[in-house]
């Protein structure tokens, strides 16, 4: 999760988004604030949505797993 967390804060960085236009709509920017502090972490549907936002085609992280995920030692 981590990984999608800073590909958020590194494409609204590289697309001259503030949080509180990113999040407009979608969420409080305290919140999007959190997520990229890793204090919270988003649902599917809000990546999702954020994603599309900055331009990133929905599937983009579709095969990606952590190693928790992938429960890999």
């Amino acid at each position: 999760m981590q990984f999608i967390i800073d590909f958020f804060n590194f494409k609204r960085y590289e697309q001259n988004y503030t949080q509180d236009q990113l999040t407009n709509g979608l969420c409080y920017q305290t919140f999007l604030s959190k997520i990229e502090n890793g204090e919270s972490y988003p649902d599917k549907l809000l990546v999702d949505t954020i994603l599309s936002r900055l331009d990133v085609e929905d599937d983009y992280f579709e095969h990606y797993l952590s190693r928790e995920e992938a429960d890999i030692d």
